[in-house]
């Protein structure tokens, strides 16, 4: 695959240098809502949950920042249908032209290995409701329950530091305290024998392969060179805005060549309620919250849960409740080029039906021209566009004005809606720092 598709996405139209390092590929022409053309005036999501499952808006829509939904943009998806043996792309991939036979065939591939990985992601969040996953480790201090040893708390009067002649009762008491904190080991729980857990049943062919599914097809290359050897790393974030449901995500590493270990690093919003309200029966007594969940008093409720090296051949899902970011990497030789070449596929939530390709037709003014021409072509006597000179042709088909988009107006549009993501993560990422750990206030 990894050749097939670098020879196929390689200086195309819809290729966009975000900088000098990292290239988007099928990333023009989402859909705009006050650009783009097609029936969808009616189409926009649906949602076909019903009150059985336990949906509510509420589930999905607290702490949420103001502009969660997009006004304006929508990344587009294209229809998948899996009532078959195999997922069956049957409308256009955004930007992608139908022509491109091989390489919608290779994105259906990447689609049939991700359904059955996808069944695992979404099942804990199979009923619409809020979820918990349980703790793999169960870990409850309780009211002062956290094991130290060595424990100088309860260490002798005759232990430790002594009463100076010229300190008061609380000076020395403050010390002492200080020692003890610096003293004291926390016990660390040892592992119990690995038990798997009862997973949950879910099947997204049995379940939604009447009705197919919706998925985001992106193509993005982290290209390396001698004069530009480090890519510094991305940001942390959530796929997409409300108006795309993304439920999950699937990364297919296609390409890795000289450079050193991509990492994607996960991280997740922690309930800090129960931890809060549990307190501890001294002030201090809090360290376990760091040495055994990585988590700090006073800090947001976030936790590091590991990363994931994206090497070549590797597919990973996981669900779009987790925020995530690209590590930094570089060149493993530095006087060589080398790069990291990724198909993303962004699974919208199958409940729901939004806005997709087959809505709104092609938006590229070059792929309208082409078409334009080849039906010239094979019905001459009907076209009358055909009996004009190129150098007219051109002029006419560079006069249409409203639809569809040429690539200078598709470029700004798509620049149009970086900049509303960007203030989108910037409010989604502090969305996920609001609520803190308080301990020492207990």
């Amino acid at each position: 695959m990894a050749q097939h598709a670098s020879c196929n996405m390689e200086r195309r139209p819809w290729m966009i240098a975000f900088d000098d390092v990292v290239k988007a590929v099928l990333s023009l022409s989402s859909l705009s809502h006050k650009r783009s053309e097609g029936d969808y005036e009616t189409e926009g999501e649906t949602d076909d949950r019903s009150d059985s499952e336990g949906y509510s808006d509420s589930d999905t829509r607290a702490y949420q920042p103001d502009n969660s939904y997009s006004m304006k943009f929508q990344w587009l998806p294209c229809e998948v249908d899996i009532s078959g043996v195999e997922a069956r792309i049957t409308s256009y991939i955004n930007n992608l032209h139908p022509r491109e036979k091989g390489l919608y065939k290779l994105v259906e591939k990447v689609i049939d290995a991700s359904i059955p990985l996808w069944d695992v992601t979404l099942a804990p969040f199979r009923t619409g409701k809020a979820c918990y996953y349980p703790r793999r480790v169960e870990y409850y201090t309780g009211r002062g329950c956290a094991k130290y040893d060595p424990d100088p708390a309860n260490a002798p009067a005759t232990e430790g530091p002594q009463q100076l002649s010229d300190e008061d009762d609380d000076q020395y008491e403050e010390r002492r305290q200080q020692w003890i904190y610096e003293t004291r080991l926390l016990v660390r729980p040892e592992p119990c024998s690995f038990k798997r857990r009862p997973s949950s049943s879910f099947n997204l062919r049995e379940r939604y392969g009447h009705r197919g599914l919706q998925v985001i097809v992106k193509f993005a290359n982290i290209v390396l060179t001698p004069e530009k050897p480090k890519y510094q790393g991305g940001l942390w974030h959530v796929e997409g805005q409300l108006n795309e449901h993304i439920a999950a995500t699937s990364i297919y590493c296609y390409s890795c060549e000289n450079i050193t270990p991509s990492l994607l690093n996960f991280r997740q919003q922690v309930c800090t309620k129960d931890i809060n309200e549990a307190g501890h029966s001294q002030e201090d007594d809090h360290e376990w919250l760091e040495i055994i969940f990585g988590c700090d008093d006073d800090g947001p409720g976030i936790q590091d849960i590991g990363r994931v090296e994206t090497r070549e051949g590797r597919l990973i899902t996981f669900p779009n409740i987790l925020q995530h970011r690209v590590k930094s990497f570089e060149l493993a030789d530095p006087t060589k080029p080398g790069h990291r070449k990724i198909l993303a596929l962004f699974l919208v939530d199958p409940n729901i039906k939004i806005i997709s390709t087959a809505h709104v037709p092609c938006q590229s003014k070059e792929w309208w021209q082409e078409t334009i021409i080849q039906e010239q072509t094979i019905f001459p006597d009907s076209a009358g566009l055909a009996q004009l000179p190129m150098e007219l042709q051109s002029i006419i088909f560079d006069e249409v004005q409203e639809f569809p988009l040429d690539i200078e107006e598709a470029k700004s549009l798509r620049l149009d809606l970086m900049k509303e993501r960007a203030m989108y993560a910037h409010a989604q990422d502090a969305a996920f720092h609001k609520n803190h750990f308080s301990l020492s206030e207990h």
